[in-house]
């Protein structure tokens, strides 16, 4: 869980006991971009996406647990595109499959849930399997004791969390 602020260029930042870090998205390691092919995968959000025109940019959250997550920016809109890790995994495990169907039942109830615009299990696209959601501005908090919170702030903030889980 983090705070973010609007840094003076743009970028989202947030602050911790360790200082101001960058948070959410970050400029990705130049051994990242080679193995992930995102012109592919903008290709087939391109047929898949409703109103997903490029040209995008991919940048990677620096969090979203143990899913590599990116932001996508299009001209037009933002995405999130969340997909399994490299490797040998457990057949039940990052079920970024299961993240899908739950969200996307979820969608017209009473829970906060993003818009789910499409599922691609075909491997040779990305690698794995991935799915892209709506962009949703927020808070992310890194930490769940919100440390970072103001102790005043933070009755509010656990108030809203237990009526979303109730």
């Amino acid at each position: 869980m983090c705070i973010r602020d609007r840094g003076r260029s743009g970028s989202i930042n947030f602050k911790s006991e360790k200082g101001p870090h960058l948070a959410y998205f970050g400029e990705l390691h130049p051994a990242i971009i080679k193995k992930l092919d995102f012109k592919a995968t903008s290709e087939w959000a391109e047929t898949n996406v409703e109103n997903f025109y490029g040209p995008a940019k991919y940048t990677k959250f620096n969090s979203g647990q143990s899913n590599p997550t990116y932001l996508i920016e299009t001209p037009q809109k933002k995405y999130v595109l969340r997909k399994k890790p490299e490797g040998i995994l457990l057949k039940s495990a990052h079920a970024v499959d299961r993240e899908y169907r739950v969200q996307l039942a979820l969608h017209n109830s009473i829970v906060p849930v993003p818009r789910m615009h499409a599922f691609c299990a075909d491997v040779s696209v990305l690698g794995t399997e991935f799915y892209i959601m709506e962009y949703i501005e927020g808070i992310c908090f890194e930490d769940p004791r919100l440390d970072v919170v103001a102790e005043h702030s933070r009755h509010s903030i656990f108030k809203e969390m237990s009526n979303i889980l109730a």
